[in-house]
């Protein structure tokens, strides 16, 4: 049984930001440079973007395919 990856405290700040409907915040926060995708959460490392769709905020989730670089 493998152990689940801790999401890093980083990404649960911006995870808040897309829960809280926070688009513009969200938007200075990723132009400022702090990381959206996070690769050592291997398979969930699209964390934030999930986020984002589950929620239905498809402006966040516009925002996030647009300015963050995702590798598939």
């Amino acid at each position: 049984m493998s152990r689940r990856i801790p999401v890093p405290d980083d990404i649960k700040e911006v995870a808040l930001l897309i829960k809280c409907g926070q688009l513009f915040e969200l938007q200075d926060c990723i132009q400022s440079g702090h990381r959206v995708r996070c690769p050592e959460l291997e398979e969930r490392a699209a964390y934030c973007l999930e986020q984002a769709c589950h929620l239905g905020f498809y402006s966040i989730v516009q925002l996030l395919l647009n300015e963050v670089e995702w590798e598939l």
